[in-house]
């Protein structure tokens, strides 16, 4: 019955009750923004957080080279790379030399080249998995087994999960009883591989690409692929894997070109993070940054600090400028509340007498304006959140990262309970502690 005479005083003031509405629908809406845009430029952020953390370097790696007897060459391995360096922990991409060529262009090998392949530390793939369109990621366990494993994002379906495909050349073999390697040598077996996922048409991998450094923050790590932009293919490999591989091979591949001792050779290139162990001098730091500069080339070299400082205003940025907008109009529904509350308890002051006289006490006359509160904001809760999701689900918010996630719901939870607890204390301050005989007043 108390709801009856709930909706009953929402039927007398339903022009205010439609004001309050739209305003807090608007909230929602704007607070789901701020929300949904901070979470979308976190979630980039988040894989690489433990990276850029304490002190330390990131860098985007061109080549890096180290002396080998008489000669510099490129560091293949990062222990290598931190014998040189003082008190450093590196973790790193490379790029692979595979020979692959899953475009078949084998008419046009030459000038095209290789489909290019990157490989990755642990630590990398642990860290993060680009979008999938179908399959999975590389995983760390892959190096344990003796058949490659490989990730690939394809211009055109020439593959599927689960194809086995021969690492060989593009090029014909003539010979039946050879089979040409990635270094141009060759093996007395075919070495095959097992394609465990596919990348998503507009997956962002942490990858090297030509214009890095341009946002000096997280951004500067991945890449969009997309199959109308990309050249070519690309072929993505847990490091470690390749590396068990030439192991299983060496011993049994003695024929490889220009004395070569792995079929499948990689380099230390694209981002790397380097950290240092605490403690460390500044006298080491520069040592460290003088080897890194003489030896070196990088798209870009910032320390972890400074990255980790402009990723943050990056993903603040849009936060400041909504906030203001969402303070707002949060002070202004409060504003409204008010008004409408005084409203509706004084043309429901007569109603209020009379459910007294029938037997109700003053405190369950002013829980029937509580009620008719909640009720309020709760079918506006409802109506915001079953808007966004229409929204959604016809396409009106492709080109927006709007989403209801868990924080999403928390926040407008709160907001409506605030509006709520507001609403409540204005209509207690009003009418809570007046007695019936004043009210009787009142309305006579």
């Amino acid at each position: 019955m108390k709801i009856k005479y709930a909706l009953f005083e929402q039927k007398k003031n339903v022009l205010m009750t439609v004001f309050i509405t739209l305003q807090t629908v608007m909230i929602l809406f704007i607070l789901v923004s701020i929300i949904s845009a901070m979470s979308s430029r976190y979630e980039k952020y988040k894989p690489l957080e433990k990276f850029f953390k304490g002190d330390g370097m990131s860098m985007h790696v061109n080549s890096l080279e180290g002396r080998n007897g008489d000669r510099y060459l490129p560091f293949s391995e990062p222990s290598d790379l931190e014998s040189y360096l003082k008190k450093a922990h590196i973790v790193c991409t490379y790029y692979v030399q595979m020979g692959l060529d899953i475009d078949h262009m084998k008419d046009d090998f030459e000038s095209n080249g290789e489909t290019p392949a990157f490989g990755y530390d642990d630590e990398l793939i642990n860290a993060y998995t680009p979008e999938m369109e179908s399959g999975r990621w590389l995983r760390p366990g892959d190096a344990e087994t003796d058949m490659l494993e490989l990730v690939i994002f394809q211009k055109k379906q020439y593959y599927k999960v689960g194809d086995i495909i021969t690492l060989t050349p593009p090029d014909v073999v003539k010979d039946p009883d050879a089979i040409k390697d990635s270094v141009g040598g060759k093996l007395t077996t075919a070495v095959q591989a097992k394609i465990v996922g596919i990348l998503a048409d507009g997956a962002s991998p942490i990858m090297t690409i030509s214009n890095y450094g341009q946002y000096i923050d997280f951004r500067d790590y991945y890449h969009p692929l997309y199959k109308a932009k990309e050249p070519k293919s690309v072929i993505f490999v847990s490091k470690r894997d390749i590396a068990h591989n030439n192991k299983l091979y060496e011993e049994t591949e003695k024929n490889l070109m220009g004395g070569e001792n792995q079929i499948w050779p990689y380099i230390i290139s694209g981002p790397c993070f380097i950290w240092y162990d605490r403690g460390i001098t500044e006298e080491e730091k520069s040592h460290n940054e003088r080897f890194l500069t003489i030896n070196g080339d990088y798209v870009f070299r910032h320390s972890s600090a400074e990255m980790r400082k402009n990723s943050m205003q990056y993903i603040m940025y849009q936060v400041g400028m909504l906030i203001p907008v969402l303070i707002g109009l949060i002070i202004l529904t409060m504003v409204s509340i008010v008004s409408n509350t005084v409203i509706m308890v004084r043309q429901n002051m007569r109603n209020y007498s009379i459910y007294y006289m029938h037997g109700l006490t003053w405190g369950q006359c002013i829980f029937i304006h509580i009620k008719s509160i909640i009720i309020t904001q709760s079918v506006t809760f409802l109506l915001s959140m079953v808007g966004i999701i229409i929204c959604k689900r016809a396409g009106l918010l492709k080109n927006t990262v709007l989403i209801l996630g868990p924080w999403q719901l928390v926040a407008c939870i709160a907001v409506i309970l605030l509006f709520i607890v507001f609403s409540i204390v204005i209509s207690y301050a009003l009418i809570g502690k007046k007695s019936a005989k004043t009210i009787f007043g009142e309305v006579e």
